[in-house]
């Protein structure tokens, strides 16, 4: 997984025609995604909805347009999470 992503975000479509030539299951690859903090980001382009994978730090292909992005809510959303799984464990 990290090695397809290593490049360039691909959409989940590319994601999931590449696993079988990989030797992947869907398992494996949600698994992957996970551990590795893949993010999934929908855009809308030419009127098809399309969800990038993207790495952690990594950028959206410059095929498309910056406002086809959602603004990015991590940078609220991370320390909410970390506060509710303090909690959760204690």
């Amino acid at each position: 997984m990290e090695t397809v992503l290593a490049s360039d975000a691909r959409t989940s479509r590319e994601i999931w025609t590449l696993a079988p030539e990989q030797g992947l299951a869907d398992r494996p690859i949600q698994r992957a995604k996970q551990a590795l903090g893949v993010r999934s980001v929908r855009v809308r382009l030419d009127e098809k909805q399309l969800s990038y994978w993207l790495l952690p730090r990594q950028q959206m292909p410059a095929s498309v347009p910056p406002e086809a992005v959602p603004p990015d809510l991590e940078e609220w959303l991370g320390p909410l999470r970390t506060i509710l799984s303090r909690h959760a464990a204690g």
